[in-house]
């Protein structure tokens, strides 16, 4: 199991970092990659940024890898606890800066004045069928937005819809059937032709403005705050992947 971050000392480790970035450099010159909107970002506060999740999920790291190289930070982030079930594995990615997705390591990140990304569709976001792309699977999902209220973290929308062109993912039952049981992810995806090299697709993230919690008395906001304030992030994440999509597809 994972320690809390609470519990970690000297991480991320950078000398680990920087054995992946050759990768990335690589992933960044496929794809073209670049990020609109840089300046949103904030360089030396806290900040949530909610990221769509594709079935690629390495459109993420290109994100945190840009903003570490322009704005000399590290941004953090979490990942499915599956990932963890292998000490190895989730030791490997603690020193990434990647840990357990649970409330209380994102609290702990926040309060600590990090950048911290999160794509709140999760790993059923990332399995959708291309049938669905461009779409967000947030809708049930309120933690995020109660986590921003709390910690009074603004929230940066980073939204790159060309990340679900690299793979054309099949609607499956089989698919939806394995993870609605066993939570595991086993999608049916093609890049070039029939292979599971990624296309060389343009990736861009576009940044929006941040969007500022509400503020609230006693120790916990009220339900009701929360509910319209993951509706406004929800809408407004949606009207900007269905407004870059747009511009994407006219390209």
């Amino acid at each position: 199991m994972p320690k809390p971050i609470s519990e970690i000392q000297h991480l991320p480790e950078f000398q680990v970092i920087d054995k992946l970035v050759p990768l990335a450099r690589f992933l960044k010159r496929y794809h073209n990659y670049h990020i609109d909107g840089l300046e949103k970002i904030p360089t030396d506060t806290r900040a949530m940024i909610l990221v769509n999740h594709s079935l690629a999920t390495y459109d993420i790291l290109l994100l945190g890898y840009v903003l570490w190289r322009k704005l000399n930070r590290l941004p953090r982030g979490l990942a499915d606890r599956n990932f963890y079930k292998a000490e190895w594995v989730g030791e490997w990615m603690q020193k990434l800066g990647v840990y357990e997705a649970n409330s209380l390591n994102a609290q702990t990140l926040l309060e600590q004045d990090e950048l911290l990304i999160l794509a709140p569709g999760g790993t059923q976001e990332a399995i959708r069928s291309s049938k669905e792309k461009y779409k967000i699977k947030w809708h049930d999902r309120y933690g995020f937005a109660k986590l921003a209220i709390k910690t009074k973290s603004p929230v940066i929308l980073a939204a790159c819809p060309g990340a679900d062109n690299i793979y054309t993912v099949k609607d499956s039952t089989i698919t939806n059937i394995i993870y609605n049981f066993f939570k595991f992810p086993l999608p049916f995806a093609a890049g070039i032709g029939s292979s599971i090299l990624p296309r060389p697709e343009k990736l861009v993230h576009y940044i929006h403005t941040p969007l500022i919690p509400p503020t609230f008395e006693g120790e916990e906001p009220e339900e009701q705050l929360v509910k319209e304030f993951h509706t406004l992030i929800v809408n407004t994440m949606e009207q900007l992947m269905a407004e870059k999509a747009e511009l994407f597809i006219k390209e």
